[in-house]
């Protein structure tokens, strides 16, 4: 997955800052920099191991979406299932496939829909490892 220079140097940073032991890191970049770009290739690098990809509004949940389909990334949504059959026909048109795949170990969903939806003591929520 190619990545321009600036992108690769705050993937770097995010890496360090978890071989230095932080559970927590945050990576902060402009609007138009390819933040859901760097969010696929950071599920990849992570080995593809339980991860919740959070968005604040719902287009971004489609935008983050079609970037791991891009990376052909299967994943779980959780949002309504308007938002879902969206979704699953724009990565139609784009891939000819979807790589939505219901209770998958990868979720991406909007903050509303995972506080609404998933609780603590959920299984999923208890092996997430990656918050992106």
């Amino acid at each position: 997955m190619y990545m321009r220079g600036y992108q690769t140097q705050l993937l770097n940073d995010v890496y360090h800052g978890y071989q230095l032991g932080f559970t927590n890191v945050l990576a902060s970049a402009p609007t138009g920099s390819g933040k859901t770009r760097m969010n696929a290739k950071l599920v990849l690098d992570f080995g593809l191991v339980a991860t919740a990809v959070v968005a604040h509004r719902q287009e971004l949940v489609s935008q983050l979406s079609l970037s791991m389909a891009e990376a052909h990334i299967r994943h779980s949504l959780i949002c309504t299932q308007a938002l879902t059959d969206l979704i699953t026909e724009k990565q139609y048109k784009k891939f000819g496939q979807s790589f939505i795949v219901p209770n998958h170990h990868i979720r991406v969903g909007g903050v509303r829909s995972i506080r609404s939806r998933i609780k603590a003591d959920d299984p999923w929520a208890q092996q997430v490892r990656l918050w992106s």
